[in-house]
């Protein structure tokens, strides 16, 4: 079997195989790597249910996407964001979302799309009879309060407040979103291009429960040509 680079496959190989390939094409000697920090490791050693997931919904992709999307989220297994948290990667893996969302809208040939260094590219392009549709895959994540709030430890936190309504500042963040993702899909110009779509996975901040007020929200944004729809994750 080729391990793609490393002299040994992990003992987790076998039960996680396609995570295997993004591990084995990223750059293992970081010390960021996402898959060797110890509750990853012992997650896949154990084959916990959450990394069972992911392993499953990689799984649905086709072969040709799938050297695309590897490439893609090997590149981003070592990087943090200023909370120390992977995001990049999993920004990548939640695209898959969209990938499935496409294939359950009955669209043909749904593919991942290579990034281009000279513009930004939408994420997966598919047929509909002759036509084409594009989709840009955006992750909303929960507020830096949340993030801060869960850097205080346990026993120094204070209770938050059960919300039931959007605040101002992420429909502003959702706004901000929905337009880079619309200029992104806007920029190709493709006359075989009959939809574009705009597909949201969202990380609610954990005491917020307005599900039913962000679904009419995002309805209100949008546009004629470009549709918008969401997952929202647990």
């Amino acid at each position: 079997m080729d391990f793609g680079g490393c002299s040994s496959a992990p003992p987790w190989a076998i039960a996680f195989p396609r995570l295997f390939e993004i591990y084995a094409a990223s750059d293992q000697n970081s010390l960021d790597n996402w898959f060797q920090i110890p509750n990853v490791w012992s997650g896949l050693l154990t084959k916990s249910s959450a990394l069972q997931r992911i392993e499953a919904e990689l799984q649905e992709i086709d072969a040709v996407s799938w050297a695309v999307f590897k490439a893609k989220a090997a590149g981003r297994v070592h990087l943090l964001d200023e909370w120390g948290y992977s995001r990049a990667l999993f920004d990548c893996i939640y695209e898959v979302k969209g990938y499935r969302y496409l294939l359950g809208q009955g669209y043909e040939e749904v593919r991942f799309l290579a990034e281009e260094q000279k513009a930004k590219t939408p994420d997966l392009r598919a047929r509909a009879g002759s036509s084409i549709v594009l989709m840009e895959v955006k992750t909303v994540n929960e507020s830096d309060r949340q993030k801060n709030y869960f850097e205080i430890p346990g026993e120094e936190r204070i209770a938050l407040d059960h919300e039931t309504h959007l605040s101002q500042a992420f429909k502003d963040k959702l706004v901000s979103t929905i337009e880079t993702a619309r200029t992104q899909l806007l920029t190709m110009q493709d006359p075989s291009v009959i939809q574009r779509i705009i597909y949201l996975v969202i990380r609610q901040d954990f005491h917020v429960e307005a599900d039913e007020e962000l679904a009419a929200f995002l309805q209100g944004q949008t546009l004629p040509g470009v549709a918008t729809a969401h997952y929202l994750l647990d």
